[in-house]
């Protein structure tokens, strides 16, 4: 079993890293974009899409 990051919340349930209880199990986590300037702007660039991922 994967340990959760303490404090990491996380609601992306197609990424490889979700747990069920809405933790983060990545090892570590970076957050881009560099010049963003509100909370919209930024995002999660450790999401990995999971199974329940489909192409378009």
């Amino acid at each position: 079993m994967k340990q959760e990051i303490k404090g990491i919340s996380c609601e992306v349930k197609n990424c490889i890293h979700h747990d069920m209880s809405n933790c983060c199990t990545a090892g570590s986590i970076k957050v881009g974009s560099t010049n963003a300037k509100s909370m919209s702007e930024t995002n999660c660039e450790t999401f990995e899409c999971n199974d329940c991922c489909t192409n378009s």
